[in-house]
């Protein structure tokens, strides 16, 4: 088999949550230009058509739904939606997260609910809802996006960085339990890339140059950088791949 056919996602399907812009985005595009019909959701709604539109440009379908992750059943009422449009799920991408930076002492409850329903329980259900159709079919993949923050401590990122790194654990968990059901389940950890999030530190001209220098190879990343690695993990180009924890951080990780 030759290499393109293994990356390739032809007849797949993937849901891509948090998919209306940045990373989700530019995975949810990487798919469909690989093969796969897509569910595109997020909570917005003129977002996520306007990929849903980006998709279909692409010559694959798409599914726009605007869900929230925190929600058990708008989680549930997702997966019902996709399998019921496309017939089955191939593929999960859990990238849906939210940062409150402010030291610990500060943090409100409401600051520390956010980030754990969203970033950890949002997960979670979205796992747990895809996961029934994976494991009865036998097949899948589980992709969770992580961060720098989860592997390394960072002033102003702690609920951030706990509720990333028990996706790491997650993660590894789970590719032991469901390893039996040939489904995969890695996660990507991404280092600064220029989202909507990060953009107004990375175009301050001070706050800029100190974030960036801190990464070896100078600069940061582009959404569309995460595309590769988030199909290879899509693929049958993993395929012996599970449990595997992935930065695409610019050598920041590598640094004492």
């Amino acid at each position: 088999m030759h290499l393109g056919e293994e990356l390739s996602l032809e007849g797949k399907v993937a849901i891509v949550t948090g998919s209306g812009r940045g990373l989700g985005r530019a995975i949810a595009l990487a798919y469909a230009g690989a093969g796969a019909a897509v569910t595109v959701c997020a909570r917005t709604r003129p977002e996520v058509e306007a990929v849903a539109a980006e998709v279909r440009e692409l010559g694959r379908r798409a599914l726009p739904l605007t869900v929230d992750v925190r929600s058990r059943p708008s989680v549930e009422e997702m997966v019902a939606a996709t399998v019921s449009e496309f017939g089955k799920i191939d593929v999960l991408v859990n990238n849906v997260g939210i940062a409150v930076v402010k030291p610990f002492l500060d943090s409100t409850d409401e600051d520390l609910r956010a980030q754990i329903e969203s970033n950890l329980w949002g997960t979670l259900y979205c796992t747990r809802a895809a996961g029934r159709h994976l494991v009865g079919q036998r097949s899948g993949k589980v992709i969770n996006i992580s961060s720098i923050a989860g592997e390394r401590g960072k002033k102003g990122f702690a609920c951030y960085g706990a509720t990333k790194a028990a996706i790491v654990q997650l993660t590894r968990a789970l590719a032991i339990e469901w390893a039996p059901y040939n489904v995969h389940v890695n996660a990507i950890v991404p280092g600064a890339f220029y989202t909507r999030p990060m953009a107004g530190m990375l175009d301050d001209e001070r706050l800029g140059a100190i974030r960036v220098g801190k990464i070896p190879l100078k600069r940061y990343g582009q959404p569309e950088e995460i595309g590769g690695l988030a199909l290879l993990l899509a693929s049958r180009a993993s395929d012996f791949m599970s449990g595997a924890i992935i930065p695409i951080e610019g050598g920041e990780l590598a640094k004492l």
